[in-house]
């Protein structure tokens, strides 16, 4: 080979390493990856629009916009798998504020819609939507907290605490009242809890933040997130390790293995 095909090598490794940079957040052994999955690839098509429009790849231009091409049109079947935007809510680092920024609302859509795109969506409405849906779902479905009942007749009460001891005395009015405050806040209408989880920028979190161990700790202040969360946090981006080929059966079947290598290889052909 002479120098000029090795300095081709050296360009077509330096693009596949971006891939290959951004396969590598698609599994881990110990962490959920799935809230992953959408930045990625974001990320891996800014990198080669990057590259397609730099006068020093013009020789591989057609080649990356082949492979930005076959990407997006992966990137496109994510709308119909709503369970990739939950895991994005689903971070306490991320939550609508990464789709906002990153997707855009209703000044991009009008922006889009005057540039002649009638069909230009507010991603960031379609995106609650999905969150809201579920979180609907869920609730229909919560587990129920029994509540105490309060007697109407007192004299009854005080009779039946009598006899069972002293240790079972009758609780006071506002005992009750406060008990029953309690249930209410647990019992809150799920509209309330996405609200709060939402409005809430902790300051302490990050995009490592173990975000297994924040639901655990959170799981009594927004439990109808937390349950959300226990059903789609152990999903996995990929069913195949970046460092070798996994022997048991995938999670997601559905779940596409995004090979990104083959892909730009094949886009190169």
């Amino acid at each position: 080979m002479e120098e000029l095909d090795w300095d081709r090598v050296l360009d077509a490794q330096e693009i596949l390493s971006d891939s290959k940079h951004v396969l590598h957040h698609f599994s881990a052994e110990k962490h959920p990856t799935l809230y992953r999955a959408l930045p990625a690839i974001e990320e891996l098509q800014s990198m080669w629009e990057m590259k397609a429009s730099n006068l020093a790849y013009s020789i591989y231009h057609d080649a990356i916009r082949d492979g930005l091409t076959k990407l997006g049109k992966y990137y496109s079947r994510f709308d119909n798998k709503p369970v990739y935007i939950l895991a994005l809510v689903l971070h306490p680092y991320f939550k609508m504020q990464y789709i906002q920024k990153a997707w855009g609302g209703a000044e991009e859509q009008a922006e889009e819609r005057a540039a002649g795109h009638k069909s230009a969506k507010n991603w960031h409405d379609e995106a609650l939507k999905v969150v809201e849906e579920t979180m609907a779902e869920y609730w229909i479905n919560r587990p129920r907290v029994t509540k105490p009942t309060v007697n109407d007749n007192p004299e009854q009460s005080t009779s039946s605490a009598w006899l069972q001891g002293e240790s079972d005395s009758l609780l006071s009015e506002y005992d009750r009242h406060r008990q029953l405050l309690i249930l209410q806040e647990v019992d809150e209408e799920w509209s309330s809890e996405l609200r709060r989880y939402l409005k809430e920028v902790p300051a302490d979190v990050t995009r490592e933040t173990d975000i297994v161990k924040w639901w655990s700790d959170h799981a009594k202040i927004y439990p109808t997130l937390a349950r959300i969360a226990l059903d789609v946090l152990p999903m996995q981006a990929s069913s195949v390790p970046c460092d070798g080929f996994s022997r048991r059966p995938s999670l997601l079947r559905q779940t596409a293995v995004l090979d990104f290598h083959q892909l730009f290889l094949k886009s190169c052909r």
